[in-house]
């Protein structure tokens, strides 16, 4: 057995292996940034490596798909900073991003309506920056890995804004990014987390161009970003026990014309009620396939006493769905159902 001693002043240290560590300079003597973040693997190792050459780091989200996007963002963001932002204390700005979706998707050729939400994450992010003296904004954006990251639409997007943009990932593949984001420790997170920046399915223009995306965006409202940073939230997220924000994101009453309610039955409640117009899964059976469910719908799953429904709801917000425990179970659905048809 090989033991190593370091002789220093305040005595001798004795070891046997060692191990490599992420290196760099301290951080803060860079500066600060601002870094959009998505959950996916990519922003979490981009933000690293800002930190790693000592750049301070807050974060900011657009959320555009909810509660367990939320949830699934916080998630990843937290296990990021409780593990490498020592030193100070990092802000996570949440910013709902709903209503500028509606109005891209209203206002915008369908084939630019990627350029633009990127260019609209750009201008609110810029506004926050702006506010929190922070000189750069930070992506995860590597060259070619979607049709907005080719190089014609990463110049055509950096055109909204004046702050400059690092891209600490841009000559980095996707498999590169993934080796990197286990020793980062968001792996496990990540990859669960299902981002919604695609709302260009069909050709989205990979050459755009500067001047049509200018007249496109000047289709949009304006206001709708300031709207949007009005209305955003922030978090000490070294300071965010993601297990308190469960309950936060786990359970509902909300029952929206576009929810999937499925109630999960065992043995002891096959004969309880059920909600008109529901599905009926046995719970165990819906714990072994719920992955064979369209990961685009919101489901508002219930049970008895909505504790098993929660177990389930929280295992598929774990693997990207957006997926509610009904708050109090059947008998409060029930009451809700009957309050509604009166």
């Amino acid at each position: 057995v090989k033991i190593r001693i370091d002789l220093r002043p305040d005595g001798a240290h004795f070891y046997l292996d060692r191990r490599k560590s992420g290196g760099g300079l301290p951080i803060g003597v860079q500066g600060r940034a601002l870094c959009l973040i998505s959950g996916g693997f990519d922003s979490a190792v981009a933000a690293w490596y800002l930190l790693k050459r000592g750049v301070e780091l807050d974060f900011i989200f657009c959320n555009l798909a909810g509660g367990a996007y939320e949830r699934s963002v916080i998630s990843v963001t937290a296990a990021l900073a409780k593990r490498w932002c020592y030193g100070y204390q990092p802000k996570l700005y949440i910013v709902p991003f709903s209503e500028v979706v509606g109005e891209i998707r209203a206002k915008v050729k369908q084939n630019y309506s990627q350029v633009i939400l990127k260019r609209a994450m750009y201008h609110v992010a810029e506004k926050v920056a702006n506010d929190i003296g922070a000189e750069a904004l930070v992506t995860g954006e590597a060259m070619g890995q979607v049709s907005s990251q080719t190089l014609y639409n990463l110049r055509v997007i950096e055109d909204a804004i004046a702050t400059p943009v690092l891209r600490p990932l841009v000559g980095f593949d996707k498999e590169e990014i993934i080796t990197m984001s286990r020793f980062v420790g968001t792996h496990a997170l990540s990859e669960h987390v299902k981002e919604y920046c695609n709302i260009a399915p069909k050709h989205p223009v990979t050459k755009g161009s500067v001047e049509v995306a200018r007249q496109q965006e000047q289709e949009i409202d304006a206001g709708c970003y300031d709207l949007a940073v009005e209305q955003m939230k922030s978090l000490d997220i070294r300071e965010t026990d993601t297990d308190d924000l469960l309950s936060d994101f786990l359970f509902t009453r909300e029952l929206s014309k576009d929810s999937i309610i499925i109630h999960c039955t065992d043995h002891e409640d096959t004969d309880s009620w059920k909600m008109p117009g529901s599905q009926t899964f046995d719970a165990e059976h819906l714990m072994q396939n719920f992955t064979k469910l369209d990961k685009n719908k919101r489901y508002v799953l219930v049970c008895q006493y909505g504790l098993q429904s929660a177990v389930l709801a929280e295992r598929m917000q774990d693997r990207g769905y957006e997926a509610y425990s009904y708050a109090g179970g059947v008998s409060q659905l029930r009451l809700a159902s009957q309050s509604r048809v009166h």
